[in-house]
């Protein structure tokens, strides 16, 4: 039980510095609205109206909230190119949506991995589709 709040402690920690360290100039803020309720890692979220903040250099943090309101998760991510502009990716797997990538209008991609859920989704339907949301810069 302690080792578990001692890693958790740290766990927050870790997520309090590297939000700290990206300046605003290196992330850029889309809104977008999403029809459907969906995962980002272990987080349930309500169908809504969004604002998704999007490192623009390297990996960090994706950070997405209620546009009204003070509900919202930070996820880690990994950078990629991608070849489009500004959008969601969800991944469909039966009737849950999980975000999967996001995109700034530049078309550079964070990757989110994928959570247990979405794995254990994963290995009853052996199969899932993608979705795709454009969103607005803001």
């Amino acid at each position: 039980m302690k080792r578990n709040l001692c890693q958790i402690g740290l766990g927050v920690a870790l997520v309090l510095l590297f939000t700290a360290m990206q300046s605003p100039a290196q992330v850029t803020r889309i809104t977008t609205s999403i029809p459907f309720d969906f995962n980002v890692g272990s987080e349930k979220m309500l169908a809504g109206n969004y604002v998704v903040d999007v490192p623009t250099i390297r990996g960090g943090f994706v950070r997405i909230g209620a546009l009204h309101g003070n509900t919202y998760t930070m996820h880690l991510t990994s950078p990629f190119r991608g070849n489009k502009g500004a959008r969601l990716v969800f991944n469909q797997c039966g009737t849950d949506y999980y975000l999967s990538e996001v995109y700034d209008r530049a078309g550079n991609g964070q990757r989110l991995g994928k959570s247990k859920g979405e794995m254990e989704c994963l290995r009853r339907a052996g199969a899932s589709k993608q979705v795709e949301l454009p969103t607005a810069r803001r």
